[in-house]
């Protein structure tokens, strides 16, 4: 037997693979060019997020629990 008959059963690896890896090297490129703005745009969100409410006068534990608190599910009110 030849060893491409034994290795058949690798081609659908080999070419998602491929798929796989060239989807992978795209979204990295991107990462990189879109880090910078997309890092500045979280940065300012936080600013505007912490200058809105008062929460620049907690300490930074006192802010996690705010928040934390904010984003727990609640009792739905009964009908």
């Amino acid at each position: 037997m030849s060893t491409l008959e034994n290795d058949a059963w690798l081609e659908p690896i080999y070419t998602y693979s491929v798929y796989f890896l060239t989807a992978l090297t795209i979204a990295m490129t991107l990462a990189v060019f879109l880090h910078q703005p997309i890092t500045n745009w979280l940065e300012r969100k936080r600013y505007q997020y912490e200058v809105t409410l008062p929460l620049y006068m907690m300490t930074a534990a006192e802010r996690f629990v705010l928040s934390a608190s904010n984003t727990l599910p609640t009792k739905p009110k009964s009908q």
